[in-house]
């Protein structure tokens, strides 16, 4: 899977559990994600093993476009 280079990020400040905020201007989507969704997320962006994580996570950020199967999917 390839992690989509339009997704922006950010840290929800003084946030308690630690939040993110993502947002992908081009297919719309925005989202809240925990600690947890943001570190398996980020294995996406650096290709790391994601053999692991929850299917029921994988298939939300396909379907809100913040990774894509291939390269050509993305916009």
């Amino acid at each position: 899977m390839h992690y989509s280079k339009n997704n922006i990020i950010v840290k929800i400040e003084n946030s308690n559990p630690v939040e993110y905020a993502i947002l992908n201007p081009i297919t719309g989507s925005f989202d809240l994600m925990n600690q947890d969704e943001y570190t398996d997320l980020m294995r996406f962006k650096n290709n790391e093993n994601t053999d692991n994580i929850d299917y029921e996570f994988v298939t939300y950020i396909l379907e809100r476009g913040y990774v894509f199967h291939n390269s050509g999917e993305s916009p």
